[in-house]
């Protein structure tokens, strides 16, 4: 296992298609949707040294055609899923809790193409 954040780099993840399934163990974990194919969902699963409070930032990059993604496994029950828009970029940020991840915020719009 490398040096977890903050002494190393955040643990960055990349996930197309119709979605899949990421471990979590780093402190800061940045998953990144793109090139989606369909509407998706993004799986979590903990990893042996998940810690309670680790941080998990979650950008979904929206093409052409908007693609629905859905918060399965691991995300809390709360965690809203997202509505795709035709190339917007929707950012969500969570925290576990030693059960699941917890949303801090709600899915934010940072490129808004309307």
């Amino acid at each position: 296992m490398a040096t977890k954040f903050p002494f190393g780099v955040a643990a960055t993840e990349a996930v197309s298609g119709t979605g899949g399934t990421v471990e979590v163990e780093d402190h800061l974990t940045i998953i990144t949707c793109s090139s989606l194919s369909g509407a998706a969902t993004l799986n979590l699963t903990a990893g042996d040294t998940l810690t309670v409070g680790a941080m998990l930032i979650v950008k979904v990059v929206q093409g052409a055609t908007g693609r629905n993604v859905a918060a399965g496994t691991l995300f809390d029950a709360s965690v809203a899923d997202l509505t795709g828009v035709a190339n917007d970029t929707d950012i969500i940020t969570c925290f576990y809790d030693g059960t699941a991840f917890v949303g801090i915020t709600d899915w934010v719009k940072i490129v808004d193409a309307a």
